[in-house]
């Protein structure tokens, strides 16, 4: 320990002190005299400010206790501005999904490549889930996993481990991809149909059959986009925000 003389009459009592990182550190306190009794004082404050920033620099060093919902909310708190609000909103969705599965108190230390691949399994091969959401919900946990590893909570992601393999496409399965898309005799009628319902929606239908334009792109068109017989597509109409955002 040692002793500055401060400008105001005051003395500053110093001391060095290695941090739990092993860095070298410097704490000081401010007393009135320069005394046998005021260095005791200023040992004891000393050696208490030294303790509490060590115990400090642990707790925040420890994360054992943290779980796996914290982690959760830290980074899609911090992912919210980067992405579009449909991806936000697709990665609530899978989040509320998760969560019925993880409780509030698991640790994020408690998540393993056997504890998430018993959930997707249960989703798939019991609950019948398709194969695509549980893509996304494999990829909700990988988002976390990797942020997590980033911040060194953990040291690796356990999502690499996680395999799971694709049913066997049924026949009904195979037919029912082929009856999603329409021949052009039926997507005439339907347009010759709607016509009689509702023209602004045959018109609709048959623009983006011809462009082959989304239906957020179609709806997003302005004015200013036509340029002759040229359409610029620059956008596209986001139905959460009620704005235009970026087209794909």
């Amino acid at each position: 320990m040692w002793v500055e003389d401060l400008n105001n009459g005051k003395f500053k009592y110093c001391e060095r002190y290695t941090d739990v990182k092993g860095k070298t550190r410097k704490v000081a306190v401010t007393l009135e005299k320069n005394t046998d009794r005021a260095r005791n004082e200023a040992a004891r404050l000393l050696y208490n400010k030294i303790e509490a920033k060590k115990e400090k620099q642990l707790q925040e060093n420890d994360t054992s206790s943290i779980t796996f919902w914290e982690v959760q909310d830290q980074v899609l708190e911090l992912t919210t501005e980067t992405v579009k609000s449909r991806t936000n909103a697709a990665r609530e969705s899978v989040k509320k999904k998760i969560r019925e599965h993880i409780t509030k108190y698991t640790l994020l230390s408690d998540i393993s490549s056997t504890y998430i691949l018993d959930i997707l399994e249960k989703l798939y091969y019991k609950k019948n889930y398709s194969f695509p959401y549980i893509i996304s919900i494999k990829a909700g946990f990988n988002l976390v996993l990797e942020y997590a590893v980033a911040k060194g909570y953990i040291q690796t992601n356990p999502i690499q481990k996680v395999k799971i393999k694709r049913k066997i496409e049924t026949l009904e399965q195979r037919e029912a991809k082929k009856n999603k898309y329409l021949e052009q005799e039926e997507l005439k009628d339907i347009i010759r149909q709607m016509k009689v319902i509702h023209k602004t929606t045959a018109l609709i239908i048959e623009f983006m059959a011809l462009t082959g334009l989304r239906y957020s792109e179609c709806v997003a068109i302005q004015e200013k986009n036509i340029k002759g017989n040229i359409l610029h597509v620059n956008g596209s109409w986001d139905n959460i925000t009620y704005k235009k955002i970026t087209t794909k």
